[in-house]
């Protein structure tokens, strides 16, 4: 059973700590205002409720090439560090509790997927991505082994 409320992360659909736990998956890394999603997901929260994150994060490469399933370049794509992703989790409220680095996963992977027959299957990625779907998953590959961006699982804790 479940219900889906379209709307802003910025300007969430719902009272102050309404919920137990929050979960993000590749959300972050379109949103410029990183800050004001972190206030917000932390409103909705109650307290002592749980994070889960996991999102791309600049590595330690600047050279990160476009483009990527989230940003077609560089004007569209707000990715941060791990350092300042704990920071902005910080100023909301959040303790962050556990990071584990998917790099590893991540480049096995995209070298998997690039590996298959090029033909697209009926569902898939290719649907959301559109026409440049492998050369956004070429450079996922590349940009993963090149260390200019890292997936990372956070678990932080909202104890303000």
């Amino acid at each position: 059973q479940t219900t889906f409320k379209p709307g802003s992360a910025l300007r969430m659909p719902f009272a102050d700590a309404s919920f137990d736990a929050a979960i993000t998956l590749h959300v972050a890394m379109n949103i410029k205002d990183r800050a004001g999603l972190y206030r917000e997901t932390a409103r909705v929260l109650k307290r002592n409720a749980v994070l889960c994150i996991y999102d791309v994060m600049k590595g330690v490469n600047d050279e990160l090439r476009y483009p990527v399933p989230w940003a077609d370049a560089e004007s569209s794509s707000y990715l941060t560090t791990l350092d300042e992703m704990q920071v902005l989790l910080a100023g909301a409220g959040f303790s962050v509790e556990e990071i584990e680095d998917r790099t590893d996963f991540g480049i096995a992977f995209f070298r998997e997927r690039l590996s298959v027959d090029n033909s697209p299957s009926p569902l898939g990625l290719h649907l959301l991505m559109g026409e440049t779907s492998r050369a956004k998953l070429r450079n996922m590959l590349l940009n993963l082994e090149q260390g200019a961006i890292a997936p990372v699982v956070m678990i932080a804790r909202y104890a303000p």
